[in-house]
């Protein structure tokens, strides 16, 4: 079985990275205003409490789109592609919350959610346990939205083709289990 890759919309991560700046500037002029740094003059008793929220939102946003531009960055100057399987298994690097390397072994069967390959897995808590604390939060979220934990996003493919792409993934998880029995 021959490795192949799909790639991310490059278009895509750039107006993202784009906004991402955008608003991790607006999130620091929030802090820098909640700071008083604009004002010459001193704040009244009451408008202290306004303030530490506005400094609360804007370091929560600041750390937050900080965090994503500077990882959408990273995706951009990288261009690693979006996925790839082989013959071990696939590796998502979709997203900044992309979860790498899954083998074929791990996985129950693989669906098209259109822009989305939808992994789901044979035991998704023992998976969830390998993942780090922001991404096992980030995918538990998710579920209770009603969303899968494991979601590759490849929005440059029309449907036609992810769907093709899931059943060759799905090929390739029936051929790993076959080889496994024998």
């Amino acid at each position: 079985m021959n490795r192949k890759e799909f790639s991310a919309l490059l278009s895509k991560r750039i107006k993202v990275f784009l906004l991402g700046v955008l608003m991790t500037l607006v999130s620091l002029f929030l802090v820098l205003a909640a700071l008083n740094i604009f004002q010459t003059n001193s704040a009244e008793v009451s408008t202290y409490i306004f303030r530490l929220i506005v400094l609360i939102v804007g370091l929560i946003g600041f750390l937050f789109f900080g965090y994503t531009t500077l990882i959408v960055f990273i995706l951009i100057i990288t261009f690693r592609p979006a996925l790839k399987i082989d013959k071990k298994g696939l590796t998502d690097r979709s997203t900044g919350m992309s979860t790498g390397f899954i083998s074929y072994n791990q996985i129950k069967v693989v669906s098209n959610r259109q822009p989305y390959i939808v992994v789901h897995l044979k035991d998704p808590e023992v998976f969830l346990s390998k993942a780090p604390f922001y991404k096992r939060k980030y995918r538990e979220l998710n579920k209770k939205l009603g969303y899968d934990y494991i979601m590759i996003e490849l929005t440059m493919y029309d449907n036609q083709e992810i769907n093709s792409i899931a059943k060759e993934i799905n090929q390739r998880i029936r051929n790993t289990r076959e080889d496994i029995e024998y």
